[in-house]
């Protein structure tokens, strides 16, 4: 299973990391939404990616979202 995880504010998301393990995403989720907070983000995720491609696409969508909707 696949985890992609966003830092997301009210202009948009973008993706900060990908997981090919939940139980690691687990692991690290304290130290990713401490990371956020002090951005003023959130942590969101999409999980059960099958295909990798799709990933991919997904996070261009947020980058274009969140340049272009002018950052958090």
């Amino acid at each position: 299973m696949a985890v992609a995880v966003y830092f997301e504010a009210k202009a948009g998301a973008h993706m900060v990391a990908q997981f090919d393990e939940e139980a690691t995403y687990m692991a690290c989720l304290p130290a990713l939404e401490k990371l956020a907070k002090s951005g003023g983000y959130i942590v969101t995720e999409s999980l059960d990616y099958d295909d990798p491609k799709q990933i991919e696409i997904d996070n261009l969508k947020s980058e274009l979202k969140y340049f272009y909707g002018g950052g958090k």
